[in-house]
């Protein structure tokens, strides 16, 4: 008999914390904003935008919850798949995650599969589990281990700006635009992202679209922060999807060792 029942129940339990984050981050949105200032640093004025507000610690603490419930799902649909396949109470069983193909192959080593059965192990390297195959998978061992209180940070976000008046009310020095998002501009300790640089004057004459989202530490992919709702559902959705690929492989073996017998 195949029993996923403590896998669906962690799904849906992470399914009930995802619904919770959404609804307090959709609260707390109603009164962060963020505000744009300019003032001194060295010898130059620097115009700035700051994050007017605070990010509950409580919220760090249902995104972990979320995050746990899921990385959770997934080793305990191995260990069901393979306590369904060989019986009895394996032992050496998890799911197939980690920074590289080298990493996972020192862990297959090691004899931390040993009594994962073959096809679920091709299937968990199909999903390609590492850093430059899965963009969720390889990251999620990392969010789980780290510090709760590190789980999600704010993060503001730079479209683009308009110049309001003539650039000769900019100092001598001109006025210089920094680039593009990125971690050398954005304060995480002050929650504030630098957007130029205005020489001696502090008049810029330059207005920028600005906005902020609460991302998740760590995620990010591609050079681009991963917004955590949007992160989090898709990670639900796509280990949702993984869990039912091993309960279906399951079942395949199984009924092929039934006809091989």
């Amino acid at each position: 008999m195949v029993e996923f029942k403590g896998t669906r129940l962690l799904l849906a339990r992470a399914g009930k914390h995802l619904s919770e984050l959404s609804s307090q981050l959709d609260e707390l949105s109603k009164t962060i904003s963020v505000i744009q200032i300019v003032e001194p640093e060295g010898q130059e004025y620097v115009m700035k935008a700051r994050l007017n507000g605070h990010l509950p610690d409580e919220l760090s603490v249902v995104a972990k919850d979320v995050i746990t419930d899921l990385r959770d799902a997934l080793d305990h649909a191995v260990y069901a798949s393979a306590a369904a396949i060989i019986g009895g109470e394996p032992r050496n069983t998890k799911f197939m995650a980690g920074r590289s193909e080298s990493a996972i192959k020192d862990d297959i080593k090691r004899g931390r599969y040993t009594d994962v059965p073959k096809p679920i192990m091709d299937l968990m390297w199909s999903f390609r589990p590492f850093e430059g195959g899965h963009p969720i998978l390889s990251t999620f061992n990392e969010l789980r281990n780290q510090k709760t209180h590190r789980t999600l940070v704010p993060f503001i976000y730079k479209h683009g700006g308009t110049v309001s008046m003539s650039v000769t009310h900019v100092g001598p020095e001109g006025f210089r635009l920094e680039q593009m998002g990125g971690d050398d501009i954005w304060d995480q300790e002050k929650q504030e992202l630098t957007l130029a640089r205005l020489g001696t004057s502090p008049h810029s004459g330059i207005k920028f679209e600005t906005s902020f989202d609460i991302v998740i530490h760590g995620t990010d992919i591609a050079g681009k922060h991963q917004p955590a709702l949007q992160f989090l559902n898709a990670a639900a959705s796509e280990f949702a999807r993984i869990v039912s690929a091993i309960e279906a492989e399951t079942i395949k073996t199984i009924d092929a060792n039934k006809t091989n017998a």
